[in-house]
């Protein structure tokens, strides 16, 4: 399915064309028709909030960050997977539209983040919101994080990391070591993403590559991925330092080679991975 995700057409007519394939992709995966799907807006930023049919409106929310590395992708990608999401841990969801680059690069994301967060502390508690994230955006969660914590506030209950990328330089040998192994993920379409991200800031600033920057106070965080993903070494990467932070932090490898396999709701590692979120999140908003 990835090796064809975009079309002859759509990979002769540029970003835009590109866009419209990856939507096209993974538009094809479609919510319950009992979800119910909000169009929200605070600020310059929009965002879906989709609530199950079965959720209680007062109950814990997440805020999560679609994939496509900052550069794809859209709220509308994400509502089948947020429908399950928020179906495990019992809670609405809040899908950030967050604004693209190369058009709006570093920090327009995070200023968008920031924006859908303050708008859900109106009616939630920090104690009882999830911050969720796909790809490189999972370092979207950790800037977030770090920029309240520095600002004195309280911050996110915990954050689910799916195949994360934390280093914008690149540096993780399963990029090269795997080479080949995923059809669509590769040192080039990275390069192509992250650079386009981060544009004038350097690849090792902390709030773009998280890594870089301090993890210490943190709320507790949950880490999946593919033990054979070309990314792999991010996730472990994430780990090392978070527990050199004292972060209370899991990272579980599921026997995969396809990222965001949490995505495709047909493999069964996908709900096993769903499983484990819910009794993180069960943890942290207890």
């Amino acid at each position: 399915m990835w090796h064809d995700l975009f079309t002859m057409e759509e990979e002769a007519g540029g970003l835009l064309e590109l866009r419209a394939g990856y939507d096209r992709f993974f538009l094809q995966f479609q919510p319950p028709p009992e979800t119910e799907v909000t169009d929200v807006s605070f600020g310059s930023a929009t965002g879906l909030l989709i609530t199950p049919s079965e959720i209680e409106e007062d109950g814990p929310v997440i805020l999560h960050f679609h994939g496509g590395g900052y550069c794809f992708g859209s709220a509308a990608c994400s509502v089948e997977y947020v429908a399950r999401l928020a179906r495990a841990v019992a809670s609405s969801c809040l899908s950030l539209e967050y604004r693209l680059a190369p058009e709006h690069p570093y920090p327009v994301a995070l200023e968008d983040a920031l924006a859908a967060w303050y708008w859900l502390t109106q009616w939630h508690a920090p104690s009882q919101i999830l911050l969720s994230g796909e790809s490189p955006v999972c370092g979207l969660s950790l800037a977030l994080t770090a920029k309240l914590r520095d600002g004195g506030q309280e911050l996110p209950a915990g954050i689910i990391a799916l195949s994360p990328i934390v280093d914008c330089t690149l540096k993780s040998e399963s990029i090269d070591r795997l080479e080949g192994e995923d059809s669509i993920v590769d040192r080039d379409t990275l390069t192509y993403m992250v650079t386009n991200y981060f544009r004038e800031m350097a690849a090792d600033d902390p709030f773009v590559s998280p890594i870089y920057g301090n993890l210490g106070g943190l709320p507790p965080l949950l880490i999946q991925a593919g033990s054979k993903e070309v990314l792999v070494d991010e996730a472990i990467l994430l780990q090392d330092k978070a527990k050199e932070a004292d972060v209370d932090v899991t990272c579980e490898l599921y026997d995969e080679r396809l990222h965001i396999f949490s995505m495709f709701p047909f493999l069964p590692s996908a709900e096993r991975a769903l499983n484990s979120v819910a009794a993180f999140a069960r943890g942290c908003l207890a």
